[in-house]
């Protein structure tokens, strides 16, 4: 009896892949899987900020996130004050100003259509205020640094497939209490 001889260069042990069953090795949004499902993105905003509604606070503000394919992101966001708010306390006159404001979010957004997201936002910030009290004899000057929570809402409204208008409203919380802002900025994605 002749030896069964194995032709083992023509045979491979390991599974064939056509790109019809290839193994998803980048996450269920692989664009390399499906071109039209979602994916990640990073983006970046700009725009305008009223610290408190009732005073003359207002300022610049700009953010930079990171969008999971998922409803989940990061967002860091930064403001710097422009405007002083000037009360009367007797003969005497009390100034405040915005110095900064530098905060950290966690982001959920939750798609209402294909042009509107609704945002819900968590996280914590640093806000440096200074205030003056002057009454033509004494000047007192102090700046404070807040750190607490900060959280907010807000909505999204697509202008293109990488640029939208966003509008947000965040609460921060200071040792003097609390501060409501809101915010209008323009958005692109990267």
């Amino acid at each position: 009896m002749a030896p069964v001889q194995h032709n083992y260069a023509l045979q491979s042990h390991a599974p064939s892949y056509s790109a019809t069953n290839a193994p998803n090795l980048r996450g269920p949004y692989s664009p390399y899987d499906n071109p039209h499902a979602a994916r990640g993105y990073k983006y970046a905003s700009a725009g305008a900020v009223l610290y408190d509604f009732d005073s003359e606070l207002y300022g610049i503000q700009g953010r930079a996130g990171y969008q999971s394919a998922g409803l989940f992101g990061g967002e860091l966001e930064a403001s710097i004050g422009l405007s002083t708010d000037s009360s009367q306390l007797g003969t005497a006159t009390v100034t405040r100003d915005i110095d900064y404001s530098i905060a950290a979010f966690g982001v959920a957004r939750i798609p209402l259509n294909e042009k509107i997201n609704f945002l819900g936002r968590a996280g914590l910030h640093s806000t440096r205020v200074a205030d003056t009290f002057e009454d033509g004899a004494t000047l007192l000057s102090s700046a404070d640094t807040d750190a607490g929570l900060a959280f907010g809402i807000g909505v999204e409204y697509a202008l293109s497939s990488r640029n939208s208008l966003r509008l947000d409203h965040t609460r921060y919380d200071l040792d003097a209490g609390g501060a409501d802002s809101v915010s209008l900025a323009f958005a692109t994605k990267f």
